[in-house]
């Protein structure tokens, strides 16, 4: 601050000693979540400063700035409400010939993998009920079963939305089951997967006006069939 800037300000005097001064401020409503995405990241820090001028007579000649900050972590708002659709059902099907050395018959043998979600969106700290559906046509047992929550990060260039920066994949939870026997049979059962709490919101819950880092999230299901690729849904 040059002393110019300090005319207009009151300036008070202070003894020696130890002063605290109380502050508050409010925070906009779309700010987007605090976030480190490895190469991308949201940070907010609080700053406070000191400005001590020195005077000769009734002129300011000099200001002295004295700064401290401290982190602060921030949780973006995203209502739900008002996300379209946000209680339809979402739901994913794979459906793949099994390629193993044993099959010989390609067009018979078959493995349909669906997932199913109650509805499109969730909050941090819920746990999510999803429905795993297989139809086995293989002839093969199922391994296993395997269900993540993925986190998709993409970057963009400042002021151009339009061309891709970088692109990440984060698995934040993974859950794995067994099945029962699933030998030319179809299966179905419920599971639950968790968002951690500190899941950051869709989009970080900030203004889409300009759009830098968008983060989003989606279950990817897969299962291991004995001698065959993996399948994802």
């Amino acid at each position: 601050m040059r002393p110019s800037e300090l005319k207009d300000i009151q300036i008070e005097r202070m003894e020696l000693g130890i002063h605290k001064y109380s502050f508050e401020f409010y925070l906009p409503a779309n700010l987007p979540n605090s976030f480190d995405g490895g190469n991308c990241s949201v940070e907010y820090f609080l700053e406070a400063v000191l400005f001590m001028p020195q005077s000769t007579g009734d002129k300011i000649v000099k200001v002295t700035e004295i700064s401290a900050s401290v982190p602060i972590h921030i949780r973006g708002l995203l209502d739900l409400n008002q996300v379209p659709d946000i209680n339809e059902e979402s739901e994913g099907t794979n459906v793949k010939k099994t390629s193993c050395i044993l099959c010989q018959c390609f067009s018979k043998k078959s493995v349909e993998l669906t997932v199913c979600l109650r509805r499109r969106g969730y909050v941090s700290g819920e746990h999510v009920p999803f429905l795993f559906h297989i139809i086995n046509r293989s002839g093969e047992q199922v391994l296993t079963t395997e269900a993540k929550l993925i986190q998709y990060i993409k970057t963009f260039p400042l002021n151009n939305e339009d061309e891709l920066f970088t692109k990440r994949n984060v698995e934040i939870t993974t859950l794995e089951k067994t099945p029962n026997d699933c030998e030319r049979s179809e299966e179905a059962w419920m599971e639950t997967i968790e968002i951690p709490v500190d899941a950051p919101v869709t989009h970080l819950g900030g203004s889409r006006g300009s759009k830098i880092i968008d983060v989003q999230y989606g279950l990817q299901v897969s299962l291991k069939i004995a001698g065959c690729p993996n399948i994802f849904s």
